[in-house]
């Protein structure tokens, strides 16, 4: 089992080319190995790197490594037509920027001893570092993106996230910040998030981001907690310890907030429909939806917001219009988030809506779901349109690095981690009374961010959900 780490932004394009089947951008790919300790030997007149094939090396990890792919490698190092094996010696092009520099750049004697005492399940070509401010940043990812599991399909969102907050790292670069990326792979399992977290190079890092697994989030909590580093986590809102782990960032605001802001809406702009609870008696209690429900009713009962509560069986789409009132706007709200479950009931809502004013609220997970619904309102983190410059923007530099374009909707994971980053990067400054119980209001793309203390002691939360119609 080997721990892959990448540090620089360079190196890990070339792993998501790995990743989509793409080519990467070639003015990034070929300066990879600036001061590399891989030696260097001239043929015909030009500079490569002299690499020793590993045990259990093949084309896709030299791709991942290198950037190579396998009809690169083999053009260059004819004799590996017939496949890599452990010691076999390959070529690697050096680009014409680092063979100027090679020969007044070799690694000394001490740097090589020092590279060969390294973990050999580790592998840590030196960062490209530009060093027009003093500031200097070490940053980890800890994402799934499944290289050694060829029956899994790698995801394509945590592929995007990446490639979204490589490039905020790009545009931080840009303006003199000095950082070093630490990219690892996951996968899904414990045995793996363990072996990383007791690499000696995590102890050093200035921000984690992610895991994106829940069964991760409470051995990266701690992780965070004992070597006090700020910890975004992007995804998953099932973060136990936040209360008490003042190094904690969870972007996904979660059910509570959810819940209040649902009751805030049906309280106010809401508040003269006439709100129809809709219960399902087979939902599980683990269900979102029925919790949210559950509590909701509580809330609704304590502010005196009248309500009804209908409890029917999904394969009964007639029931529904019992609750109708004529004159009055309805709204109908499911104790359930699985949507697939509810097909017959929104079938027969569409069809009310012909004659009557009904609305449903929407969880945001239904988004991209094909079933057929009447109107509608929902809560999001994220916006429902971009600012145009800044998007126009966003899409010539993605285009100028990337070959493809993101797949993603509803949200654009890309974009995601682009405003994450962009948000730590405009907040890292920040003096401490500034963020103390919260953080300034930050502006993304997809996101308006606002991070705000759980408790004196605990971490942040966002706390900014948005009403769309």
């Amino acid at each position: 089992m080997s721990t892959k780490i990448f540090t620089n932004p360079g190196l890990a394009i070339a792993l998501l080319a790995f990743l989509l089947n793409i080519q990467p951008v070639q003015s990034i790919q070929r300066d990879l190995f600036q001061d590399s300790e891989y030696p260097v030997v001239i043929v015909d007149g030009t500079h490569f790197y002299e690499y020793t094939v590993q045990v259990r090396e093949g084309f896709f990890r030299i791709r991942v490594k290198f950037g190579l792919s396998e009809d690169e490698v083999i053009r260059y190092n004819p004799h590996a037509k017939d496949g890599l094996k452990a010691g076999m010696k390959l070529l690697i092009p050096v680009s014409k920027e680092a063979a100027k520099k090679t020969d007044a750049t070799k690694p000394s004697s001490t740097e090589l001893t020092a590279a060969k005492k390294t973990d050999s399940l580790v592998t840590k070509p030196s960062p490209t570092i530009i060093r027009a401010r003093k500031q200097h940043f070490k940053i980890a990812f800890l994402l799934p993106f499944m290289l050694d599991q060829r029956n899994e399909a790698s995801d394509s969102r945590f592929v995007e996230f990446y490639s979204g907050a490589l490039l905020a790292i790009h545009q931080a670069k840009a303006k003199g910040r000095q950082i070093e990326v630490y990219t690892f792979d996951t996968e899904k399992s414990d045995l793996r998030m363990m072996e990383i977290l007791t690499n000696d190079i995590m102890d050093e890092v200035d921000l984690i981001v992610g895991p994106a697994y829940s069964n991760h989030v409470p051995m990266v909590c701690d992780f965070a907690r004992i070597h006090k580093i700020t910890t975004i986590i992007p995804f998953t809102s099932r973060i136990f310890d936040l209360n008490n782990n003042p190094w904690l960032y969870q972007f996904n605001p979660g059910q509570e907030a959810e819940l209040h802001k649902l009751f805030e809406v049906l309280t106010g702009e809401y508040r003269p429909a006439n709100l129809v609870l809709v219960e399902n008696p087979y939902t599980a209690s683990t269900d979102e939806g029925n919790q949210l429900v559950s509590q909701l009713k509580v809330l609704l009962r304590n502010a005196g917001r009248e309500f009804r509560t209908l409890t029917v069986d999904p394969a009964n789409t007639n029931a529904l219009q019992s609750a109708i009132e004529p004159q009055r706007e309805n709204l109908y709200i499911f104790n359930t988030n699985r949507i697939t479950t509810l097909s017959g009931q929104l079938r027969q809502l569409v069809h009310l809506s012909d004659s009557f004013a009904v609305k449903i609220y929407e969880p945001y997970a239904w988004k991209t779901s094909k079933t057929e619904k009447p109107s509608s309102f929902y809560l999001s983190i994220f916006r429902n349109e971009y600012p145009e410059k800044e998007y126009e923007d966003y899409m010539q530099l993605f285009a100028s690095v990337f070959n493809w374009l993101p797949s993603t909707e509803h949200p654009r994971f890309d974009l995601l981690g682009f405003d994450l980053l962009n948000f730590y990067f405009a907040s890292v400054d920040l003096p401490a009374d500034k963020k103390k119980a919260k953080y300034p209001v930050f502006e993304g793309i997809q996101s308006t961010i606002l991070f705000e203390k759980t408790t004196e002691k605990g971490g942040y939360i966002n706390k900014q959900l948005n009403h769309f119609e």
